[in-house]
């Protein structure tokens, strides 16, 4: 019974990127980055970088959508985590999801104008 119960968030995490009108993160041209969640019922939302020790505050509009936009950022691959009501959590929006025995980040890729040492180029 017990084993049953560790696999609902691995479902739940599997089955967010189907849901999921628009992929977010959303990586910009100019290299910013917004960030959307919905938690209508929440009353403070909060993603923070793991390279960044802060936390930045979403704003919430009328639909209970939490937005924040960052950056410019360099071209790197970033890990980050949403805060719901002090909670940590993987971003149930996006569909990649930082390997890890309970995933509680998210990842993103700001791209560079050359290929970098972490991007995978195929021959």
């Amino acid at each position: 019974m017990k084993r049953h119960l560790l696999l609902v968030p691995f479902a739940l995490l599997s089955a967010a990127p189907a849901v999921a009108q628009k992929s977010f993160p959303e990586i910009h041209p100019d290299r910013t980055v917004t960030f959307q969640v919905k938690a209508p019922g929440a009353t403070n939302v909060m993603i923070s970088l793991e390279a960044s020790a802060s936390k930045k505050s979403m704003e919430r509009d009328e639909q209970g959508l939490w937005r924040l936009t960052i950056g410019p950022l360099t071209p790197n691959v970033y890990a980050y985590s949403v805060w719901i009501d002090g909670l940590r959590m993987a971003d149930l929006g996006s569909p990649a999801v930082k390997p890890e025995p309970l995933p509680l980040s998210s990842m993103f890729e700001i791209p560079a104008d050359k290929p970098q040492i972490f991007d995978y180029v195929s021959t």
